[in-house]
């Protein structure tokens, strides 16, 4: 199960959530965020990537199911939002899509904060090679996986190999 959906203890919780690509990851991130109370969306999107200097407006979706979402462009901006929302109680999703370096957010996160949850956002429209390439570059520190497009697979057979060949991450969200 994974953390940000406990009901057992009322601390907040930091779920970072990891692709590579354009793959639903935010569609499924505002999905959790609206069924949670409490909960900031952190946009983190390094300074070398092409749409870091376009700030975002508050969606229209954002403002429908009242998603606090803010974004960030550096680690040290990153911790900074955390901490604020953990003071404030909320609990943290971090949109993270990697170029590449992801092992040294992850470690940095996880020596600031005490839970630190990681899943790999995958996509079932993509193909099987696709997402075993992205599964195993961020699996060593992963602890799940979300699946998105659902609604428009072609081929359920490359989830069921998927959920095979890494018993260790679970389908955490769907």
């Amino acid at each position: 199960m994974p953390s940000f959906s406990k009901v057992e203890d009322n601390n907040p919780t930091i779920t970072l959530v990891v692709s590579e690509t354009s793959n639903g990851q935010t569609t499924m991130i505002n999905k959790i965020a609206s069924l949670k109370e409490n909960i900031k969306v952190i946009d983190y999107h390094e300074k070398n990537q092409l749409n870091s200097n376009i700030e975002k407006s508050v969606s229209m979706a954002d403002s429908i199911l009242g998603i606090n979402r803010v974004s960030g462009h550096s680690i040290s901006e990153l911790i900074s939002n955390i901490k604020e929302s953990i003071r404030e109680g909320e609990s943290v999703i971090i949109d993270y899509r990697s170029n590449g370096n992801s092992e040294q957010v992850i470690d940095s996160l996880k020596r600031c904060f005490e839970k630190v949850e990681v899943l790999i956002s995958i996509s079932s429209i993509h193909t099987e090679l696709y997402n075993k390439s992205v599964i195993n570059k961020h699996r060593k520190s992963a602890n799940g996986m979300l699946v998105s497009h659902l609604d428009l697979c072609t081929n359920y057979g490359h989830l069921f190999n998927l959920s095979y060949f890494y018993e260790d991450l679970p389908y955490m969200f769907f």
